[in-house]
């Protein structure tokens, strides 16, 4: 029997299968989400790949069960109230699923981060967690831009020719390709101006993603330094 370990040479745990189904899909999800939008059935691929993020999201969490119960309590009334704008065509739904949704990638976000912290060596599942928590970061954030823009529609300023239309679902309402795609140029610090935050509400956002996102980056690498170094001691 082949001896697998992990890169602090331990075996692999359980949780590290589940930590690689949440990258996994966040990885589908952002390669393949800006081009799905574009099209109706696209759209609709869409929410199944967001659906699969949210599900392993509440697998990955089934080692607590406190965990899993509010994961749970929150990631599929999301889920039912994402798919239900799609038959039903009211901006106040569209506002309970956006304020769903980031409360979900919002506890999703610090429950994996705070696993991080609490590791004491280096592994694989670690490594997958902390890359997870950076696309979780920009996704969480595409939400919050998401619920603003629903709420103040003219708190941005979204490229020329861009038209909602009633067959896009939630994005009648709220252009989620877009306030995605903004997230992570902004986490990024790329900042291409083509989409723009006018409200005060939004730049607030757009400034605390782009200093949170530098701080979690040096905070993380001092973090994984400071592991291995301890666990190549013992």
């Amino acid at each position: 029997m082949s001896d697998r370990r992990t890169v602090s040479g331990e075996l692999p745990s359980p949780a590290h299968g589940r930590s690689v189904y949440l990258l996994g899909s966040l990885l589908i999800l952002i390669a393949l989400g800006p081009w799905l939008t574009e099209t109706l059935v696209g759209r609709g691929l869409w929410e199944l790949l967001f659906t699969s993020v949210t599900l392993s999201s509440v697998y990955m969490l089934r080692f607590d069960r406190g965990q899993a119960l509010i994961s749970g309590l929150l990631g599929l009334p999301t889920l039912a109230t994402l798919w239900l704008r799609q038959l039903i065509p009211a901006v106040g739904l569209s506002q309970v699923a956006m304020v769903l949704l980031t409360l979900f990638l919002l506890y999703t976000t610090v429950t994996v981060l705070l696993r991080i912290f609490a590791e004491e060596t280096v592994t694989m599942a670690t490594l997958s967690n902390a890359l997870s928590v950076y696309l979780l970061m920009g996704y969480l954030w595409g939400s919050l831009y998401g619920l603003i823009y629903v709420l103040t529609p003219d708190g941005f300023r979204l490229p020329m020719g861009w038209t909602p239309a009633a067959e896009q679902g939630i994005a009648t309402d709220v252009p989620m390709n877009f306030m995605t795609y903004f997230s992570f140029t902004t986490l990024t610090t790329l900042g291409y101006g083509d989409v723009l935050p006018i409200s005060g509400s939004a730049r607030a956002a757009v400034v605390l993603e782009a200093v949170l996102g530098h701080f979690y980056l040096a905070v993380l690498v001092a973090r994984l330094v400071g592991m291995h170094i301890a666990d190549t001691r013992r």
